[in-house]
């Protein structure tokens, strides 16, 4: 998958800095975040946002020692100092001569196989559409605990990532995923006068993927209807199995 352009003119750009401040070698990850997210509460939109961010993560060697640094400034002049700063913090780290980039003849021949994890849905995904999935999940989770219910809580989101890497001695690469996921979570009336409460969740890397947000509605409240009635056991030593 083609890189990014702006991402990677970005990697490029600090890699050579750190060379000029003194590294004899360098290697860049530059990522992009976009998350979309819908809550609903008893029949409410509780928080509907949209969040970027953007990160470099910069791998130096100086003096045959290794430093790993992260910032989320990446305008120009935040980065010569990000970068400055990581390069004279890494002289004063103890020597480590195991530390190196991979060997470029390791670049080479490389797999281009589409992996599958990325989807076109969310740039056809829509701000309605986002709402009636979440309230979906929320409705159906309401109508399967009946009587009993107490309170659901509902949401759907999904985002959109990217990435590019760049080192020093000639690799270069990037591709980008997405994922979506959904939950409901119920607490019900118990004749105990307790609150249980459980919940359900649905992911996938593709929007055709994940299950209907009526199935995951319905499985919240099974669970948490199933609660009802429980009692205490008595004490006692047995294989826990964890889901």
């Amino acid at each position: 998958m083609a890189m990014n352009k702006e991402l990677k003119d970005i990697a490029e750009r600090a890699c050579a800095r750190a060379r000029k401040a003194g590294a004899s070698a360098a290697g860049a990850a530059v990522n992009s975040n976009r998350v979309t997210k819908v809550s609903v509460q008893d029949g409410k939109y509780e928080q509907i946002k949209s969040s970027e961010s953007r990160a470099l993560n910069l791998r130096v060697y100086v003096n045959d020692r290794y430093g790993s640094h992260q910032t989320s400034d990446l305008s120009p002049q935040g980065m010569d100092r990000f970068i400055d700063d990581a390069v004279e913090m890494t002289r004063v780290l103890m020597p480590d001569t195991l530390r190196t980039l991979p060997d470029p003849a390791l670049y080479a021949g490389r797999s281009t196989t589409d992996l599958g994890i990325c989807d076109v849905a969310p740039a056809k995904l829509t701000t309605d559409g986002r709402k009636a999935r979440a309230m979906a999940l929320h409705d159906k989770a309401r109508a399967e605990t009946g009587d009993k219910v107490i309170s659901v809580e509902a949401g759907f989101s999904d985002r959109q990532s990217e990435w590019v890497r760049v080192h020093t001695n000639g690799f270069g690469d990037g591709d980008r995923s997405t994922s979506f996921s959904q939950w409901a979570s119920v607490s019900a009336k118990d004749p105990s006068g307790r609150r249980p409460s459980d919940w359900a969740e649905a992911q996938a890397r593709r929007l055709t993927d994940l299950a209907r947000p009526e199935v995951t509605g319905a499985e919240a409240a099974r669970r948490t209807l199933a609660q009802i009635g429980a009692q205490n056991m008595t004490s006692i030593k047995l294989p826990v199995i964890v889901e």
